[in-house]
């Protein structure tokens, strides 16, 4: 488990398997230790995203806490200060290869990069 406590965005890349489930789990924190305020850094109703991008920077896959086109809807869950990906193999699709990703708040009062990197996926 990786536990990450920044104002600004991390770079983490990620490795997985293609074909297999993706869980993720991030405990946001601030520096001092406390926890993240999610309402108070994006605004009431932050929803959070988890983007993949190919080469072209066109999104190819992603996982959402609310329905939106091109993403897994409700694969994310918020809770407090941690944010929680669990998406089942039959909804994680993607092939194997190299992307990018960024894993985002958004709120009524703007947006939050928690991480961004390389997402690979192994055969």
């Amino acid at each position: 488990m990786a536990k990450f406590s920044t104002d600004i965005s991390n770079k983490v890349d990620i490795i997985a398997r293609a074909g297999d489930s993706f869980y993720l789990e991030c405990t946001i924190s601030n520096e001092d230790g406390s926890s993240y305020d999610i309402e108070e850094a994006v605004g009431a109703g932050g929803d959070a995203f988890f983007r993949i991008e190919d080469s072209n920077k066109e999104l190819v896959g992603g996982f959402a806490s609310v329905p939106i086109v091109g993403y897994n809807s409700n694969t994310i869950s918020i809770v407090d200060n941690v944010l929680t990906i669990s998406a089942v193999s039959t909804i994680f699709l993607l092939r194997a290869g190299s992307y990018t990703y960024s894993m985002f708040l958004e709120g009524t009062s703007g947006k939050a990069t928690i991480l961004h990197g390389k997402f690979k996926l192994i055969s």
